[in-house]
C-alpha cells in the first residue's frame, strides 16, 4: 500500500548543528520518503515532530 508524500518548504532555525560524530553536521531534511521498518530516525523524529502525517509520508526541506 503506497502511502500518500508531503513535502513542504520550511524556514530553519539554524542551518549548523552541533554533532557528536564532528564538530557540526547540517540536516537538510526532516521526515522521510522511505519509511524503512528498520530504521530508527522514525520513533526519534515523532518526538519532536508535530506532523499529524504518518513516518514516510512526509518531508520537510
Amino acid at each position: 500500500m503506497a502511502v500518500s508524500q508531503k513535502v513542504r518548504e520550511v524556514q530553519c532555525k539554524s542551518l549548523l548543528n552541533e554533532s557528536r560524530l564532528r564538530d557540526y553536521c547540517i540536516n537538510p531534511y526532516v521526515g522521510c520518503g522511505h519509511a524503512c521498518a528498520y530504521c530508527y530516525a522514525a520513533s526519534i523524529t515523532s518526538r519532536f515532530s508535530k506532523r499529524a502525517e504518518p513516518w514516510g509520508g512526509f518531508v520537510d526541506v
